[in-house]
């Protein structure tokens, strides 16, 4: 969250879109996990377009 638009961009795999989008995608997450008490999340391989194409699939 600290690292400036330069430095996110210069991240393997990171897209100048998503250089942007990292950051407010970081303080939700951060106020998620805050507000709930949660202390662990799992993360997907896999966006969630991906996961509804393959649900409606698979039906």
């Amino acid at each position: 969250m600290h690292s400036t638009h330069e430095q996110r961009v210069a991240m393997p795999g990171m897209t100048p879109m998503r250089a942007d989008m990292i950051v407010v995608a970081c303080v939700l997450i951060d106020f998620v996990l805050k507000t709930y008490d949660f202390v662990h999340i799992r993360a997907s391989a896999y966006a969630l377009k991906e996961g509804l194409l393959q649900e409606m699939l698979t039906q």
